[in-house]
């Protein structure tokens, strides 16, 4: 046998020219040989990794192909001790081999399969190394919620995978804690750990939405993530192929794709929610009120604004700017103070007052904060949750100065971890004619710059990876 050099190929009609010489003797005559029309070939199938001691050898191909086993012998010569011929590949692409006595798997063997479909040429070879026994880990509960697609104006039932620290289905012991989204879709927990997601008719939010979702088991609380795609009519579409969220395939799908096409990525918009002022200010250091923090809040939640009342706290006036954001933020139960109270709308809000406002959207931990002059404090708690989430940071000398006011550069940078919103700063550097900058905070004028950025530009983006993100344009 020949093998063909590399960067050279056998093409249909060509002729081949061989002669034989042996040790002592005359050359032979030139033997001519003319190609014909290749075969397809077979693709090689995959194998699942094998462990140590395993008596049955298993992996993917395609339906119908038949696919020969081998164990291989020391030194990768490609040949080795047969384990199994001709195993057929079922329906649903899986095949079976079972390792025949006398054949022991051990750490650092390799196995070699190919496959080959009728009117086809056998595939190449694939490969897998043997793994040795794993010791198996202590289990720790989880909770894990599938991918859910839902319509516009739907209600569906998500019900969670979740295991005790023996790795057996269980249920919580106690009903999941959830942040709820916004943009009108409402996430309700039941006691056996389901979430019922209901998407409003007009909803005009994220085509994907990430629920953060707390679930105590075995006394321990799990966070966990529940990931909701909205679909336009009940109409998944991914390039060259459509199918509805109702039907399930069965078998394979072998799709030809005759161009290579980039994916298409999902585009979102995250609004304005800080503003400058009339004199073209932004004020990046100066304090922010209690009712500028709530209506912040209120639009980053998209909460309904419609009542201008000023009904239910003593200390507001009819016809103020607020009256809207702090009537939401009463009926979601944001805030501390109760009907009839004095709400203080034009106070400086302080830092451990912003933490005890986003406690009723973040999620739940159990972080106990390091700052020595939280420890007692009224909002004690609330600073431990935001510390926890990574909302806050402390001060040099190690205190958090719960009582101080709180700077808007603060205030953005703290809201922009909180909804995960992460300005692209290679965009912003690169499209500085279409970024408003204010005269008291030029471009990279102030520690803040990118953060106040994100938070005083409506923008649309592509959620990267990395959940960075990679800014399209700026709207306003």
């Amino acid at each position: 046998t020949a093998n063909v050099p590399e960067g050279k190929k056998l093409t249909e009609g060509q002729t081949v020219k061989a002669k034989a010489t042996v040790t002592g003797k005359t050359e032979s005559k030139e033997g001519t040989a003319t190609v014909g029309k290749a075969e397809e070939q077979t693709a090689p199938p995959t194998i699942t990794e094998p462990k140590a001691g395993d008596k049955t050898i298993s992996g993917t191909g395609v339906p119908g192909a038949k696919v020969s086993v081998t164990k291989e012998d020391k030194g990768g010569t490609g040949q080795g001790s047969p384990i199994a011929k001709d195993v057929l590949v079922g329906n649903d692409g899986k095949w079976t081999a079972e390792v025949p006595d006398g054949v022991n798997l051990e750490e650092g063997d390799t196995i070699l399969a190919t496959q080959k479909e009728d009117g086809k040429d056998e595939s190449d070879q694939a490969q897998a190394k043997v793994k040795g026994k794993e010791t198996p880990t202590p289990q720790k509960p989880s909770v894990t919620y599938p991918y859910t697609n839902i319509d516009k104006g739907d209600t569906k039932k998500v019900t969670p995978d979740i295991k005790d620290k023996d790795g057996k289905t269980t249920t919580p012991d106690t009903t999941p804690e959830v942040v709820q989204p916004g943009n009108g879709v409402i996430v309700t927990p039941n006691k056996d750990g389901s979430i019922d997601v209901t998407v409003p008719k007009d909803y005009d939010g994220p085509d994907t939405i990430t629920v953060d979702i707390t679930v105590k088991v075995d006394g321990k609380d799990i966070p966990t993530k529940l990931v909701i795609r909205v679909n336009n009519g009940g109409e998944v579409e991914i390039p060259g192929i459509k199918y509805k969220d109702h039907y399930i395939p069965t078998y394979p799908v072998y799709v030809s794709v005759p161009d290579k096409k980039e994916p298409v990525q999902d585009i979102f918009t995250h609004e304005q929610y800080i503003f400058g002022y009339p004199d073209d200010t932004i004020r990046p250091d100066g304090d922010m009120t209690r009712a500028e923090a709530i209506a912040v809040v209120a639009r980053l939640q998209k909460l309904d604004l419609s009542d201008k009342t000023s009904n239910i706290y003593k200390d507001t006036k009819a016809g103020m700017w607020y009256n809207a954001a702090i009537n939401a933020a009463f009926r979601e139960g944001y805030l501390l103070e109760k009907e009839g109270e004095n709400i203080r709308p034009n106070d400086k809000i302080t830092r451990a007052e912003l933490a005890l406002l986003i406690s009723h959207i973040d999620k739940k931990n159990d972080t106990v904060a390091p700052f020595e002059d939280v420890k007692g404090h009224k909002f004690e708690a609330a600073i431990n949750q935001a510390y926890g989430n990574e909302r806050i940071k402390g001060y040099p000398d190690g205190t958090f100065k719960p009582d101080n006011s709180i700077t808007r550069a603060e205030v953005a940078t703290m809201l922009n971890k909180l909804y995960d919103r992460y300005p692209d700063k290679n965009y912003i550097d690169a499209n500085q004619n279409l970024v408003h900058n204010y005269k008291d905070m030029s471009y990279k004028g102030h520690w803040g710059y990118y953060e106040l950025v994100e938070a005083y530009h409506t923008h649309k983006f592509a959620r990267l990876a990395n959940n960075m993100e990679e800014w399209k344009s700026i709207i306003k």
